[in-house]
This record gives C-alpha cells, sequence and structure tokens, in this order.
C-alpha cells in the first residue's frame, strides 16, 4: 500500500515539474485548448450555484480552478499529494485575499475523510 503511494506521489511530482512554468503563477496557457475552456466555464457556472456550500478540488495542484471561482460565501478545500503544489495554492489564496475561506490538505484524495453529505460540489 505505500508503495502505491510513493508512486503516485513520484508519478505526480514528475508531472508537475513538467507543468509548472506552465501552470504558475495563473498564466491563461491552461485554458488554450477548447476542452479546457469549456471545463473551466462548466466548473464556474457549477461553482456559482453553491454561494454557502463546501466545493472541494482533487488534486487540485496549484488550485487554478478553485481560486478562480468568484469571492461568495463557499468554503474551498484544495486536496493534492504535492506538498509543493500546495505551497503554491496557498501563496495564491493569500494574494487573491481567499485564505479564510480557503483549506489545503496534502495527502491521497482517497484517504482524505470528510462528513457524509457535506460537499456541494467536487471538482477533479
Amino acid at each position: 500500500m505505500k508503495t502505491m503511494l510513493q508512486e503516485k506521489k513520484r508519478y505526480y511530482q514528475r508531472i508537475a515539474e513538467q507543468n509548472r512554468q506552465k501552470i504558475f503563477p495563473y498564466s491563461h496557457k491552461v485554458l488554450q485548448s477548447f476542452y479546457s475552456r469549456l471545463r473551466f466555464k462548466l466548473i464556474m457556472e457549477l461553482a456559482l450555484q453553491h454561494d454557502n456550500g463546501l466545493i472541494v478540488d482533487l488534486g487540485c495542484s496549484d488550485a487554478y480552478f478553485l481560486l478562480s471561482i468568484p469571492k461568495k460565501g463557499c468554503s474551498k478545500i484544495g486536496i493534492d499529494l504535492l506538498t509543493n503544489a500546495l505551497k503554491n495554492a496557498k501563496l495564491g489564496a493569500s494574494i487573491l485575499d481567499l485564505k479564510t475561506q480557503s483549506e489545503f490538505l496534502a495527502g491521497d484524495a482517497e484517504q482524505i475523510c470528510l462528513k457524509d453529505n457535506c460537499v456541494d460540489l467536487i471538482i477533479c
């Protein structure tokens, strides 16, 4: 079990290293493809329906999508295996003044415990 988690971490670390310059700080390169733009629009439309809810981003990386959701009453949790990506996410939340409504957890999304029926929207 532990080796599988280590393999996941190595895989995502490698991907993060390859994409780090492309994604952070909040460049629009992420939105270049039609699919990415469509996904972004769908996430924003769904998020706006949950003004006072809880939105969770699984595998959030630098939390680009999570931090793009306009400031409203919703709480946001980003979960990722990579602590370096979460440092960037926390920095982004601080810069965008979303620190009080955003929380970032390091770990495997399959192992994170949340109460039943507490999440209104999951981004993955």
